[in-house]
C-alpha cells in the first residue's frame, strides 16, 4: 500500500557552494561514504560530481516528504541513495531513519539537467 509521495528539486550550484564553503565537514554531515564514493567515481568534471550529490540531496528531501517527516529528524546522513541492480537508485536507511522507516520500502527516481537536480519518491508499506 502506498503511504506517501515526495518530490524535491535542488540547484547543483547550491550543493557546490556549500561544499566549497564547509568542505569535508559538510559532505560528511549530509552524504554517506557510499554516496561520496559514487559521486567521486562519476567525477569526470565538477559538474558531474556536484550533479550526483545534488540528485542525492533532492532524493533525501523527497524521501523525508514521502515518509511524512522532517528530513532533519531523519538525519541526512542516515538516508543513503546508492546504485542498485541495473543502475537503479536504491534507498538505504541507517540509525534513526531506519527506525522511523521500519516496514516501509521507498522507491525513488533521480534526474538532473542544466544545473538542476530532481527526485521523486514513493513510500510503500510492506
Amino acid at each position: 500500500m502506498i503511504t506517501g509521495i515526495g518530490s524535491d528539486i535542488v540547484k547543483t550550484g547550491r550543493v557546490r557552494d556549500l561544499a566549497m564553503r564547509w568542505g569535508d565537514r559538510f559532505l560528511a554531515r549530509v552524504f554517506s561514504k557510499d554516496e561520496l564514493e559514487i559521486a567521486r567515481s562519476r567525477s569526470g568534471s565538477d559538474e558531474k560530481f556536484y550533479g550526483t550529490l545534488a540528485k542525492r540531496w533532492a532524493g533525501k528531501e523527497a524521501v523525508g516528504k514521502a515518509l511524512g517527516i522532517g528530513i532533519w529528524r531523519l538525519g541526512l546522513s542516515n538516508i543513503s541513495i546508492v546504485t542498485g541492480e541495473n543502475g537503479r537508485p536504491v534507498v538505504r536507511f541507517s540509525g534513526r531513519a531506519a527506525e522511523i522507516a521500519k516496514g516501509v520500502t521507498v522507491h525513488i527516481s533521480l534526474t538532473d539537467d542544466d544545473g538542476m537536480a530532481m527526485a521523486f519518491a514513493v513510500a510503500e508499506k510492506r
